[in-house]
């Protein structure tokens, strides 16, 4: 299947990041197997426009004035106005549809889940994670926050309480080591095999893994949390399978499965790159993804390095911070890996499918002196397409346990 299907991904549009766009021809000066440079084209993300949400419905921002504690995240609060007046209206649909036997109900289910998936899984996904690290809404109205963490995340087959615990607890403290259930170290990343069991762990032990590990750092109230959201979760969607089984397979069971899989996917390729000799440090454990048009739908999700180094960062600054002289530096002294026109479902495909060098030629990009320093014009040794693929074949080796997690530096 990976053979056959991922190629065809990579080549056409792919599963989650809707919107990459090929790489320009850009190339450093001198051998034409030299990898682009940063310094060769301008950033679109600096200044494209936003594609978060859909329909900027009348009266969310003068609502927006009211709640938000930073207007920058009007997006956001567009985002959820269209997932409600989607999907609730189309859900409740759905199962009315299926409880009356319309005839036409199971395209009427199957259009729910399509719309669902292509319209708002990647966006709400990435605005769940950045609400989850910095409340959108005033001290005053943030019991609205809810809705995002706690109503909609059940549209999206996701129980309440998880992915606060499982991201922002659990996964950003761990940072991809050991005691991070998430964590993609111990895997051959370049097998589908090991994606398939990491899958299979992600999508059907969270239940049982993630309370376990509540109790293990006494996060007391985490641990009732998770008890309670599990226990009504599934015992809810039983009963809605008593009511209208077909129904609810396209609402919730569908959404649940596909939305748990997609995270898991999307993880896994944040974290496919990890460097076995340099586990520890944040920017060998993951990758940055720029000048992308996925950026404009994910807010900027693909400054990953520069995430888990200030993972309570403003979304709306990632592009501009990334581009300061001494950010770059950091990034080129610690040979962070970057990419651009890509996004991470896509370089995961990349990777799975054995087209690492393609990833290469097209899409890695080199922070150069003149990157850092326009007035720099110095020579510098730009690395080889082959010297490229070298380093992130050894990062793709599994990292021996126990090796990571001691004196690691933690994110927020």
């Amino acid at each position: 299947l990976a053979q056959v299907v991922l190629p065809v991904v990579v080549h056409g549009v792919p599963f989650f990041s809707l919107a990459s766009v090929p790489a320009k021809e850009a190339m450093c000066k001198g051998s034409p197997k030299r990898v682009q440079c940063l310094h060769e084209f301008k950033n679109a993300d600096l200044t494209a426009k936003r594609n978060e949400w859909h329909i900027s419905l009348p009266g969310v921002a003068a609502l927006g004035q009211l709640v938000l504690r930073d207007q920058r995240d009007l997006p956001m609060l567009y985002l959820t106005s269209n997932i409600l007046a989607w999907l609730i209206p189309m859900g409740t649909l759905v199962i009315y549809a299926h409880m009356n036997e319309w005839q036409y109900r199971t395209w009427l289910g199957l259009g729910y889940v399509v719309s669902w998936l292509i319209l708002f899984v990647e966006r709400y996904i990435l605005m769940l994670h950045y609400h989850s690290h910095l409340n959108i809404f005033k001290p005053e109205y943030r019991w609205m926050g809810y809705i995002i963490s706690g109503l909609l995340p059940v549209a999206f087959g996701i129980p309440m309480a998880t992915y606060y615990m499982h991201h922002v607890i659990m996964h950003h403290v761990e940072n991809n080591h050991d005691e991070d259930i998430s964590s993609t170290e111990k895997y051959d990343r370049t097998k589908v095999s090991s994606f398939l069991r990491y899958w299979a762990r992600f999508t059907m032990l969270i239940g049982l893994e993630l309370p376990i590990y509540a109790y293990k750092k006494k996060r007391w109230m985490w641990l009732a949390a998770l008890t309670a959201s599990m226990g009504l979760f599934y015992p809810v969607m039983w009963i809605l399978m008593a009511i209208s089984n077909s129904g609810t397979f396209w609402v919730f069971c569908v959404p649940h499965m596909v939305g748990l899989t997609a995270m898991a996917f999307g993880n896994y390729s944040q974290h496919i790159f990890v460097d076995p000799d340099n586990a520890n440090s944040n920017y060998a454990l993951t990758y940055n993804c720029l000048d992308t048009a996925g950026n404009q739908t994910t807010f900027n999700d693909g400054y990953h390095v520069l995430h888990h180094l200030q993972a309570r960062l403003h979304w709306k600054e990632l592009p501009e911070t990334f581009h300061t002289k001494e950010v770059l530096e950091t990034m080129r002294a610690n040979k962070a890996i970057n990419f651009r026109s890509i996004h991470f479902f896509d370089v995961g495909v990349h990777v799975l499918s054995g087209n690492l060098r393609r990833l290469v030629e097209k899409y890695y990009v080199h922070i150069s002196k003149q990157s850092i320093d326009p007035e720099d014009k110095s020579e510098e040794e730009i690395p080889t397409v082959d010297e490229v693929v070298a380093m992130l074949e050894h990062r793709l080796k599994p990292v021996p346990q126990g090796m990571s997690g001691k004196d690691a530096k933690k994110g927020e």
